[in-house]
């Protein structure tokens, strides 16, 4: 449920910042209206929620958005399952 009110903030965005062309919106105080742009700046979430919000991909050995190719695993021998030191 909480990927799919998720996903309408995601197309909401993209349609407010994509091509640069803006959202039509009017201020009431000003009495005018103007193109607005939005983005989200920043999130804090776990490795799922970020790879759903930002399309980075968490599986893998470069999983680590800020190490990428110098992320530090093990590769556990049973489980087929690695863990990030």
């Amino acid at each position: 449920m909480f990927i799919y009110y998720l996903s309408l903030l995601i197309e909401d965005m993209r349609k407010s910042w994509d091509g640069g062309r803006g959202v039509d919106v009017f201020d009431g105080s000003q009495n005018e209206a103007f193109k607005l742009h939005a983005m989200i700046f920043c999130t804090i979430n776990d490795f799922p929620a970020y790879e759903n919000l930002s399309g980075y991909n968490i599986k893998g050995h470069c999983a680590c958005p800020i190490c990428e190719e110098d992320t530090n695993y093990i590769q556990l021998n049973h489980g087929r399952k690695t863990m990030y030191t």
